[in-house]
């Protein structure tokens, strides 16, 4: 799984913010997450499910909080011209 946020306003995106990718965060608890479950037995299947929630609890809400509104102009992988697109809808939309 892979956190991005795109300026959707009808045009082609020319820049994702992006954020970590699953594969390179662990548990708080050092542990690895487990994605992955047989499709065919459905082994792991209810662990694979856990962890996905784990992991948007512990990564993905806090990474979306971070970025919301204002906030993600802020962002060091913006391109001025995504950060000029959201900042007329954040201000269309009395985010501004």
């Amino acid at each position: 799984m892979m956190l991005s946020i795109a300026v959707l306003d009808g045009t082609e995106p020319e820049n994702h913010v992006g954020g970590d990718y699953s594969d390179h965060l662990r548990k708080p608890s050092g542990g690895l997450y487990h994605f992955r479950f047989n499709a065919i037995t459905g082994s792991m299947y209810d662990r694979c499910v856990e962890d996905m929630m784990a992991w948007l609890n512990d990564f993905a809400e806090p990474w979306f909080a971070k970025h919301r509104g204002a906030a993600l102009l802020r962002h060091p992988d913006i391109a001025p011209e995504t950060a000029a697109r959201l900042r007329a809808l954040l201000q269309q939309n009395g985010g501004l």
